[in-house]
């Protein structure tokens, strides 16, 4: 049985598509009329997954899903519905929904196949474990996550009992447990699993094996999660010298890892590090690609952001500029993520010099390419309008930053997830800015907002609570409402207490 958490089987675009061959595609479906004709059962199951390889192959899954149903079908009437014979074709269909990106189709099948095998071998076997690791799976596509987790354990066990705990798939059990807790948001189990995996994979394998780096850099991304860069980058540079050892110093695949590590150091304020890492993996694009290509254009922008971080604007400035003009020049569907990016640190980078006047632009640029996505990201779209806010408020665009407030205050705070916080500081800032104006009726709702949202994301007894709640304070001196003002006071003043 396939893995399916493994195999990469899933939403898989990196095969290329063939041509087909449509002499043998007429061919085939002629044999296949007359075996349906002779009702040669047989015939028609072998010359149905044929067909339905070809077209998968083209991409064409919605014939390969039909052919691979009608094999199927000619199997239930040659075998009984747990018959080991019919483990290839539930396979294959199995396969076939994982790579489409839609596992809850393949459920059935994937739930049969596991009860074949459990026939086969017993409930304890391996392969019953890849059932449930797959089963597990389709849960998680459907927001089970108890109901995979258990799964999950499931097959950990049977792997252990059968295996031993130092064992390769035991190791990718605990990656999948991972991977589910990374879901969930549960960060802390997440690492600990991945650090089990780490501890099982180091004793079994030699220190220079590339199968470790699947798992390092599993445990890399969680560390940076957690924000232990010291972590992270004591894994990132083992993952990066096994590289360099197996597969030579100067190979594309190490350059991830490379802009891995500039990651980790700018986070470590380490720039001069993380300069180095990233023109070594510029150096290696440009020899393949040459100065222009689009390959280049994560690397520019990775490097214009440390540039920024150490206020060298004009490089970064010209690093965007490029990169821009490189997206522009390609798919532009196709580069949205990056135009995104590049869009967002050009907006940034004006902002962070309060040039507003032209990170508006970008802003703005930024909210209508958002605006445009599938998926809208509610929070990520929010953000945007605290920075047009930001702008217009400073230009005296009095107009336009009410309108973007009100749109802002009238979005519900459950749904500002990932960028809250960053909302909340700017309303903060502009609140602040409008109570030493003495314009205390416009600064009460935007202040109200900033402290709601950093009591939702931060908690009740956050400390960055503290100077919001003080500046509300004085608003409320200052509108004759002493008693409020005296409860928020001691608000504040109980929170500094808890902290010391």
């Amino acid at each position: 049985m396939v893995d399916y958490t493994t195999s990469g089987n899933i939403g898989n675009k990196a095969l290329k598509r063939t041509m087909i061959n449509q002499n043998l595609i007429v061919q085939l479906k002629n044999e296949l009329d007359n075996s349906v004709a002779e009702q040669n059962n047989q015939r028609i199951a072998e010359l149905s997954q044929s067909l339905a390889e070809m077209y998968k192959r083209n991409f064409d899954f919605k014939e390969a899903e039909l052919y691979l149903k009608k094999s199927l079908n000619a199997y239930e009437r040659l075998y009984d519905s747990e018959d080991p014979n019919l483990v290839t074709i539930l396979n294959q269909i199995s396969a076939l929904y994982f790579e489409m990106g839609m596992p809850a189709l393949a459920e059935p099948y994937c739930k049969k196949l596991t009860s074949i095998y459990a026939k086969i071998h017993g409930p304890e076997h391996p392969e019953v474990a890849i059932g449930l690791t797959n089963l597990a799976l389709i849960a998680q596509s459907k927001n089970q996550y108890e109901k995979a987790n258990q799964m999950l354990k499931g097959a950990l066990l049977i792997r252990e009992k059968a295996l031993g705990k130092n064992n390769l798939e035991v190791a990718k059990s605990l990656i999948n447990l991972s991977n589910l807790e990374l879901m969930i948001k549960d960060y802390a189990s997440a690492l600990g699993y991945s650090r089990q995996a780490v501890a099982v994979v180091e004793d079994i394998l030699d220190d220079k094996d590339l199968e470790l780096i699947y798992f390092y850099e599993q445990l890399v991304d969680i560390l940076l999660i957690n924000n232990e860069f010291d972590n992270a980058c004591t894994y990132a540079n083992k993952i990066l010298s096994i590289k360099e050892i197996k597969l030579g110093p100067t190979r594309q695949e190490i350059c991830p890892t490379l802009m891995t590590l500039a990651k980790i150091y700018s986070s470590q304020t380490k720039y001069d590090l993380a300069i180095k890492s990233i023109k070594r993996a510029l150096t290696m694009k440009e020899r393949v690609y040459g100065v222009n290509h689009i390959q280049l254009v994560p690397y520019f922008i990775e490097l214009a952001g440390i540039l920024s971080l150490q206020q060298n604007y004009s490089q970064s400035e010209e690093l965007l500029k490029q990169s821009l003009q490189i997206v522009e020049r390609g798919d532009l569907e196709a580069n949205k993520p990056l135009l995104d990016e590049i869009l967002f640190k050009f907006a940034n980078l004006y902002h962070t010099q309060k040039r507003y006047n032209k990170s508006k632009i970008f802003w703005l640029r930024l909210l209508e390419l958002r605006q445009k996505f599938e998926h809208a990201n509610i929070d990520e779209l929010c953000l945007v309008k605290a920075k047009l806010l930001q702008c217009s408020y400073y230009q005296n665009e009095s107009t336009e930053s009410k309108r973007y407030l009100d749109e802002l205050l009238k979005t519900k705070n459950n749904v500002m997830v990932v960028s809250g916080v960053k909302v909340a500081q700017i309303l903060f800032e502009v609140a602040n800015d409008l109570i030493k104006k003495e314009d205390f009726k416009q600064a009460e709702p935007i202040l109200q907002k900033a402290i709601d949202l950093r009591t939702k994301y931060l908690g009740a007894n956050h400390v960055e609570l503290v100077d919001p709640l003080k500046s509300m304070s004085v608003i409320l001196l200052k509108t004759f409402r002493e008693s409020e003002a005296e409860h928020i006071l001691a608000c504040a003043q109980k929170i500094l207490d808890d902290a010391n």
